[in-house]
């Protein structure tokens, strides 16, 4: 028994039927969705994800902006939360911390701590004058892993081999950030401030003090160093 096998005909490009199939992926895109629902989808994919997606357009960019700089803010105040829970279960008594259950526990989020101030003080000063967002979706995934995993379990590891991986993706965010993007950001906002003196208008407001902020800021880079130094100091005495 033979089957035909019957090839559909090709509409003509003038055809409407052509031109409705035509519009429909136009129509139909995720950045057509309300930004509640590109959030809300958004959310089921990784932080590293999520800052790689903002090279898609405009608009998912500005979202994936938003949801980059919100999400890192909720993961300082949730390890505010569980470093406060931890604390209010260690004896009072230095001597008797070192022993107790939770000393690790302690100490992991002690070092998780560090980690989020240098962020912090690293790209959060550019994010509050909207010149950037928080980049590394990497580190908030990162973050949130070490933050599960004492949470989760009676025995963690020692700092040093719980937050290697936290310690060398946030190292070298930072230093790619001082090094290739915080002179453009500089630039950027000089360029601004220069063009709008040089067209007329009046330059835009906020940005001369922002970048009197943003020199005082890079004087205190050596703070920063010495948080670092001292961090790095402390770590032989929080593994004991």
């Amino acid at each position: 028994m033979m089957v035909a096998l019957v090839q559909p005909l090709a509409l003509p490009s003038d055809s409407p039927r052509c031109r409705v199939s035509d519009q429909l992926p136009q129509n139909n895109t995720l950045v057509m969705l309300p930004i509640v629902s590109i959030k809300n989808i958004l959310s089921f994919v990784s932080y590293n994800k999520i800052s790689q997606l903002r090279l898609v357009c405009k608009i998912m960019d500005l979202v994936c902006q938003r949801m980059l700089n919100q999400e890192f803010l909720k993961v300082e105040r949730y390890h505010n939360l569980c470093q406060k829970q931890v604390k209010a279960q260690l004896p009072r008594r230095e001597s008797e911390r070192r022993n107790h259950s939770l000393a690790h526990h302690a100490n992991n989020l002690a070092v998780v701590k560090t980690w989020l101030s240098l962020l912090n003080m690293t790209f959060m000063k550019y994010v509050n004058f909207n010149l950037c967002c928080f980049i590394p979706g990497k580190v908030i995934d990162e973050i949130y892993r070490v933050l599960s995993y004492v949470n989760s379990t009676r025995a963690p590891q020692r700092a040093h081999e719980v937050l290697q991986e936290l310690r060398d993706i946030s190292s070298m965010a930072m230093e790619y950030f001082d090094e290739k993007i915080v002179p453009i950001l500089k630039r950027k906002l000089l360029g601004s401030d220069v063009s709008g003196r040089l067209m007329g208008s009046p330059p835009v407001p906020g940005l001369s003090a922002a970048l009197k902020t943003m020199q005082l800021f890079s004087k205190q880079n050596p703070s920063r160093q010495k948080l670092l130094n001292s961090s790095s100091r402390l770590r032989p005495t929080v593994l004991e």
